[in-house]
Parts: C-alpha cells; structure tokens; sequence
C-alpha cells in the first residue's frame, strides 16, 4: 500500500510570495551593487599608489555614482525595518481601538437594556421606582432621553 497524503496546503498567499520574491531580488541586487561598489574602492585606492592620474579621475567619477547607488540600497534596508516595526504598531493600535469600540459598543447597549428593565418597573413598589415609571415625570423623559442616546451609541458600533 503506498502512503497517499494530502498534499500540504501553502500557508503563503499569493501577496506574501510576490513580496519574498520582490525582496530576494532586491536584496540580490544590493549585495551586487555594495561588493561592486568597495571591489572599485579597493582599486580605486590602488590607483592612487601607482600615480596614473587619468585611471584615478575615471575611478572617482565611477566611484560617485556607485557610492550614491549604496546610499540607496543602506538607506532603503535601514529605513525599511523602522517603517515595518512602524506599521506593525499602528496595527496593532488599530486592532486595540476596534476592540475598545466593541466593548463600549457592548456597554452602551447593556445599559439602554439596563435601563428598559428600569423603565418598565411595575407600579407600587417603592416610591423611587414608581416615580421612575410614571408616565411623563421628568425622571422618565430623562432616562428615556439616555436610552435612546445609548441605543443609538451601540447601533453606530454595528450592535443592534
């Protein structure tokens, strides 16, 4: 009998291989121009020993531009794991705040619940409780005011 598995799902999305790829060649790229570049330092230098002053202005105009195209690759890496640490936290802030506004989403409609239950206390108990459900008091129009306000708070946050 042969052992028939599944085959292994990937785990990458298409997004995450398009982007290991892009930083690969990037990253290939980089190394070639940063060797290329301290390979001509190197004989740049050695020119100057052997006093062919022609050879060392060609090898400093070269020099230029490659010294520039490495200010690009060093600034490109160092400046890309700061702006990655960067978006990890505000996503990671961004996931706390929609937690908070669920959660007081929550509240808000736990208490316009709340709140009904009080509304809709029967008459004759206590004088607080019945002054609360008589039609019309202030104390009524009051808190129906903060149910409603309450209600609308937790239907903006999607509950409701």
């Amino acid at each position: 009998m042969e052992n028939q598995e599944a085959p292994k799902a990937n785990k990458w999305s298409q997004e995450q291989v398009i982007q290991l790829v892009k930083e690969v060649v990037t990253a290939i790229l980089g190394i070639m121009i940063l060797v290329f570049t301290l390979v001509l330092i190197a004989r740049t230098f050695g020119l100057i020993d052997l006093g062919d002053e022609e050879k060392l202005a060609e090898g400093k105009e070269i020099l230029q531009i490659l010294l520039g195209l490495a200010g690009v690759v060093l600034g490109y890496y160092f400046g890309k794991v700061p702006a990655d640490a960067q978006a990890a936290r505000a996503r990671d802030e961004a996931n706390a705040a929609n937690e908070r506004s669920r959660a007081l989403t929550a509240r808000a409609g736990d208490l316009a619940e709340e709140l009904d239950a009080m509304l809709d206390l029967p008459s004759g108990e206590k004088s607080r409780e019945a002054m609360l459900n008589a039609p019309g008091t202030e104390t009524r129009v009051k808190a129906e005011k903060v149910r409603d306000e309450l209600r609308s708070l937790s239907r903006l946050g999607g509950r409701g």
